[in-house]
């Protein structure tokens, strides 16, 4: 019988971080805050660009729906990537939701294009605004939510 031999690479990052004043846990969130604060607009710029692509869709008929439903999912999980660091939470919860039904597409083969559309209207609902989580957003999102839930929407 052959003994198990445990090998231990070298911490190529240990030299780096244990500098003579290395930074605390606290610092390193501290800092990474404000490099996302200060990418803010870039970030809320980048969401405005994305939502026409999918607003592009509202009103869509069936087979347009359908037939531009992979632009649809990258336009939404690319939104739902960058929303939350914008301080546009809402409008990336719809997006995630969004997502994940253009993507059960793919998994489970059910399309539910009516649910589709009310996702796209509550995201030029929602647009309307800042985009942030509101106590009245939150009720959107938490019907959204549920309407997913019930179609058996993986998310």
């Amino acid at each position: 019988m052959s003994v198990a031999r445990v090998f231990r690479p070298d911490n190529r990052l240990a030299k780096i971080l244990d500098g003579a004043d290395p930074a605390s846990a606290q610092e390193l969130v501290a800092a990474a805050e404000g490099r996302v604060t200060e990418l803010g607009e870039s970030l809320r710029g980048y969401v405005r660009e994305k939502l026409p692509v999918i607003l592009s869709f509202q009103g869509a008929r069936e087979d347009e729906l359908f037939g531009g439903c992979r632009i649809l999912g990258e336009a939404a999980l690319g939104v739902a990537e960058v929303a939350g660091a914008a301080n546009m939470g809402a409008i990336g919860e719809i997006a995630r939701g969004l997502s994940a039904m253009v993507a059960g597409l793919d998994a489970t083969g059910a399309w539910h294009s009516e649910a589709v559309k009310v996702h796209i209207d509550a995201l030029a609902i929602v647009s309307r605004g800042d985009g942030a989580r509101t106590p009245e957003n939150d009720i959107v999102l938490a019907r959204l939510a549920a309407m997913r839930s019930a179609l058996g929407v993986a998310e």
